[in-house]
């Protein structure tokens, strides 16, 4: 689990919030999450981010897609 993070000056990633839960062994909320590097990195390609925190940017760099326009989809 990441309880902190570092500034990094260049992106070169995506990543999508899948989950949240509860860490035991730490006793800290946490978002379960994927990274587009792929499953070699973190646990088979995700990483649990401490929640609550602006940890590597959760709270002041989220984006959300909208998928307003796609066929089927209300």
């Amino acid at each position: 689990m990441f309880p902190r993070g570092k500034p990094i000056g260049r992106l070169d990633h995506a990543v999508t919030l899948v989950g949240y839960g509860f860490g035991d062994l730490l006793q800290l909320n946490y978002w379960r999450v994927i990274n587009s590097w792929g499953t070699t990195w973190g646990e088979d390609g995700y990483v649990r981010i401490e929640r609550g925190t602006n940890v590597c940017g959760t709270a002041a760099d989220a984006v959300e897609a909208d998928t307003v326009g796609f066929a089927g989809h209300r």
